[in-house]
């Protein structure tokens, strides 16, 4: 049996009103109230009253005293009569709605019979009571609680992300609601909330092989929590939790393409099972409490992505992943603990007798040491790769990798991506080695250093793709600033962007001086110039391009004599680029440049603009629109 029945909720809370005004308001209201009833009514002001001190005797007598009794009871009515006003004035007001939490959106109930019982399921939108509006602007959290006679029994949540919104600063906003969407973010995603490649491609990390570049785009749903009593569980309710947080995040305006989760167990869920028990028991515990939470969502259609701890629904029927039966799904192998358990009575004597005994010694070598009986008894094709499926120089990539873009403080994890400044000599020493690279060239070595994965970047750091996105900007920005360069009132209030980072009395100068005008955007041309000879537009390669120019009339030295930097445009220059970028950005450079761009190597330096500027001489890049 299922019902719909819309849930509406309206609280109504007292405005904040200082103590002064709120009396002010009653006494004029309370006057008017009882003046129509024919009283007469007299409020004396604070300060008009008087303190002075009373002896015991005195009070005394007073509480003796039958007319000052009368008025005691009197002014006990006259309380009652202004808290029954009080009442009627602004309603009722109580603790509950003191602390009312954050506010519930788009409620709805629905009804289940389980047996002879009536659950209901309560679903609706609702933030973290410590976040606020804080994250609405990419973020919704969706919560399903669910009930018995009025007694909830089990609950739980979830986060719609609209991953467009953020997609330049993916990994920074994803790592601050929450650990989960942390994990998430870091485990899955490039810092672009793009797959991490090593999921798509990597003959042991892609898993099933499944999943590609879909995952890349669009809005995602991640759920975040769920918890059902001990007493109600194995009753299909958490099933029902699930259902009901997929269905509400696709609803109205929403359009998760997948939905995510990492499951997991609840340290209080087990706290009670693994107390007094041996390391290598509780470690067995947790690991059965997160196999039975892996099989829980596969049984609702979730799968492995890749070989990671994270698993996916994905909206369209017909993703390939849907195909996947439970039993088919992808499990990484487990590193076995170092467990010691040998008989304790052999003698190296015994060793190598015969064929049986032999054989006896290295089950016992496979259990006491792995390494050696896999060095002994493996080929080595199965010798290559570790338990997570890498060979040593993968290994060593992937450790580099997560060097480059990340560093942990405590439970947070902070994006240093735009502060790399190259691999240390060490690691470019064994990156040689594991590739078998003899002696190594300066610009090896460089390409070594930075991180280059299609062998052409530019002093080891610029990539084919990246240079050329920067000389397309450096052309046309250049182009845009010879248009009204006549008209000094005119360029100024057409291009107050691209002036930005001018020192402010030469951008008042703009105005009057052409030469200035003319000499900011030569420059553009001089960094184009540069990037046309293949070197990268550091700061010092443009000054030396427009000294070697024998430009005429001299507008370029003259902006510079007056002291104009060469950084000022390429500052805005490496900005607008990023603000165009297809990741980073909003797209338009390769809307207009596709076809050029996908005729240049890919690489792992395309689109690390902060980095790139940084080796340019420009640290600290922003954003130049929003």
């Amino acid at each position: 049996m299922e019902s719909n029945a819309a849930e509406t909720r309206g609280k109504r809370k007292a405005d904040a009103i200082s103590p002064t005004r709120e009396v002010t308001n009653l006494k004029v209201t309370c006057s008017k109230l009882l003046t129509e009833k024919g009283e007469i009514v007299t409020f004396v002001n604070a300060e008009d009253e008087q303190d002075s001190p009373i002896s015991d005797e005195e009070e005394d007598e007073d509480e003796k005293d039958p007319e000052n009794m009368s008025d005691d009871n009197e002014e006990e009515d006259s309380d009652e009569e202004m808290d029954a006003f009080e009442r009627d004035f602004y309603g009722d007001f109580d603790d509950e709605e003191e602390s009312m939490g954050p506010e519930e959106t788009e409620v709805e109930q629905k009804e289940h019979s389980l047996g002879d019982q009536k659950l209901t399921f309560k679903i609706f939108l609702a933030e973290d009571e410590d976040h606020g509006d804080e994250f609405t602007r990419w973020m919704q959290t969706i919560r399903v609680h669910c009930s018995y006679e009025r007694k909830e029994i089990g609950r739980g949540f979830g986060r719609y992300v609209q991953r467009d919104r953020i997609r330049d600063s993916f990994w920074r906003d994803m790592e601050e609601p929450c650990q989960e969407l942390s994990q998430i973010a870091f485990e899955l995603f490039d810092r672009y909330g793009r797959l991490r490649t090593e999921l798509k491609n990597h003959p042991i990390q892609k898993g099933t092989g499944v999943w590609g570049s879909e995952l890349d785009l669009g809005s995602f749903f991640v759920i975040e929590d769920l918890l059902i009593d001990k007493e109600w569980r194995r009753k299909a309710i958490g099933a029902k939790i699930v259902t009901y947080l997929i269905k509400k995040s696709r609803a109205r305006s929403r359009d998760p393409q997948f939905s995510l989760v990492v499951p997991g167990w609840l340290t209080r869920d087990i706290e009670s099972d693994i107390l007094g028990k041996t390391k290598d028991e509780q470690r067995e515990i947790r690991v059965r409490a997160v196999d039975n939470a892996v099989s829980f969502y596969r049984s609702l259609g979730f799968r492995r992505i890749g070989a990671s701890s994270c698993f996916g629904l994905a909206t369209d029927a017909s993703h390939p992943a849907r195909a996947i039966l439970p039993t088919g799904d992808f499990d990484p192998a487990v590193e076995e603990p170092d467990v010691d358990e040998g008989p304790e009575h052999e003698s190296s004597a015994d060793w190598g007798v015969d064929q049986n005994r032999k054989s006896w010694r290295l089950e016992l070598l496979k259990d006491r040491l792995p390494l050696h009986h896999a060095t002994i008894t493996l080929p080595d094709s199965d010798l290559a790769r570790n338990v997570k499926g890498y060979t040593p120089i993968e290994e060593l990539e992937s450790d580099l990798e997560t060097k480059r873009t990340r560093r942990n403080h405590g439970m947070m994890t902070v994006d240093i991506s735009d502060n790399f400044s190259g691999f240390a000599p060490e690691a470019i020493s064994c990156l040689a080695a594991l590739r078998s690279l003899g002696n190594l060239s300066q610009i090896q070595c460089a390409r070594l250093k930075f991180g280059c994965t299609c062998g052409l970047c530019i002093d080891g750091f610029l990539s084919p793709r990246m240079s050329f996105a920067l000389l397309c900007r450096a052309e046309i920005t250049h182009d845009m600033l010879n248009e009204d360069v006549e008209d000094g009132e005119t360029w100024c209030m057409m291009h107050d962007d691209l002036i930005t980072h001018v020192a402010p009395d030469i951008q008042r100068n703009f105005a009057t001086n052409k030469s200035y005008r003319q000499g900011f955007a030569n420059i553009f041309h001089h960094a184009a110039t540069t990037l046309r000879n293949n070197r990268p537009p550091t700061i010092l390669n443009v000054l030396n391009e427009c000294m070697d120019a024998s430009e005429w009339p001299p507008h370029t030295k003259n902006f510079l004599q007056r002291g104009g930097e060469p950084e000022s445009v390429l500052r805005i220059m490496f900005e607008n680029t990023k603000d165009q970028d297809e990741w980073a950005g909003d797209g338009m450079h390769m809307e207009v440049f596709e076809d050029q761009v996908k005729a240049l190597p890919e690489c792992r330096n395309d689109h690390e603009f902060g980095f790139a500027a940084l080796a340019c001489g420009m640290p600290k890049l922003t954003r130049l629109y929003g």
